[in-house]
């Protein structure tokens, strides 16, 4: 009895994915899919909000070959203009309609427009942009009160509205708890950045405080500002990148020299998760950061409540287990009385706040 061969299946292509991103934590967060997700085809546009630096650290730590980076120029007025000067430095294989996926975080820069229109077959994943994609109400007002100028692009390229990309999403990639997104109408992923927090801390405490772009607020704001930070006495100070204020490091730290050269080269959530990681109990301040909600899992995270800064996030940081303290409680406390890195004043600046 002869047998037949029966020829196997063709094998499914892997989809080509474009991830656009923008930022270093949006680089982690891809980073983060693609060791979920391996099979694909990946290509990289990396086109950064900032003349940081630590920009091009992040696009040459992933590892994909079909990359590019498209520089930040100095900001033009109108806005729209920026995204429309970038476009043509876009390498031309970006702009051929041969990918199957799109991710993307940052739903309304006028760059992705430009991406979507190019290419127009792909479907669109999302991932996390921060706490953003949190705060509900916040972020549909964003997204439906899409500016003129941008409305006309994407009417002109034919390229989706806003809301009609976003409702169009059939996958979210998220850092934070599914029901906790804006994003529960798609199929909602959980993906990591930072690895399981060490199993004990067995070195002294760190207190770390996240700056804020405190340049953008009133005198009397940033007065209580620096009685906040004198109030805590932080080992570690990282300045918000919008901030000129010079970075700190305690010279006690046994790896001091290595921290700075951290602060330069890494965000904050990488700088604490080390500091974690080599047996320091760390406590980390910031003032609404999305930092706080990251590293909640491997550091005690405490939002401060500042005036003119907090407004859209205090909710989804206690959901995700950050606490909050006043930042009057803060300030009273005096130079270097604040709460410590142990919690031992904790219960005192959180009942100032009724928490």
């Amino acid at each position: 009895m002869s047998r037949t061969k029966t020829p196997h299946a063709a094998r499914r292509r892997s989809p080509r994915r474009l991830f656009y991103c923008r930022t270093p934590l949006q680089a982690l967060i891809i980073d983060g899919i693609r060791r979920l997700e391996p099979d694909g085809e990946d290509a990289l546009l990396y086109h950064p909000i900032s003349a940081s630096p630590k920009h091009r650290i992040y696009f040459d730590r992933l590892d994909i070959a079909d990359k590019a980076f498209v520089a930040h120029r100095k900001a033009i007025r109108p806005d729209i203009l920026n995204d429309l000067v970038a476009w043509p430095r876009v390498p031309r294989q970006f702009k051929e309609d041969r990918f199957d996926e799109i991710y993307l975080a940052s739903i309304g820069c006028r760059l992705a427009s430009l991406l979507a229109a190019a290419n127009r077959r792909a479907e669109f994943a999302t991932f996390d942009d921060g706490l953003f994609n949190l705060a509900h109400d916040h972020f549909w007002a964003w997204i439906d009160g899409e500016a003129l100028s941008h409305r006309l692009l994407r009417r002109l390229l034919r390229a989706p509205r806003n809301r009609a990309l976003v409702m169009g999403v059939k996958r979210h990639y998220s850092l934070y708890p599914p029901h906790l997104s804006v994003m529960r109408h798609a199929e909602i992923r959980s993906v990591a950045v930072l690895p399981p927090p060490p199993a004990h801390s067995s070195k002294r405490p760190v207190k770390i405080v996240i700056g804020a772009p405190i340049a953008w607020y009133s005198a009397a704001t940033k007065a209580l500002y620096a009685r906040v930070i004198a109030g805590i006495a932080p080992d570690v100070f990282v300045p918000h990148p919008l901030d000129t204020a010079p970075s700190q490091v305690a010279d006690w730290l046994p790896d001091a020299q290595e921290v700075r050269g951290d602060i330069d080269r890494l965000i904050a959530e990488e700088i604490i998760f080390k500091l974690a990681s080599r047996g320091h109990a760390v406590t980390a301040f910031g003032f609404g950061s999305t930092v706080l909600a990251n590293v909640a899992p491997v550091a005690r995270a405490v939002d401060v409540l500042l005036p003119e800064v907090n407004g859209n996030v205090s909710g989804e940081m206690l959901a995700l287990g950050v606490e909050t303290v006043d930042a009057e409680t803060l300030a009273a406390a005096g130079p270097g009385d604040g709460m410590d890195a142990s919690g031992d004043n904790a219960h005192r600046a959180r009942s100032a706040t009724g928490a």
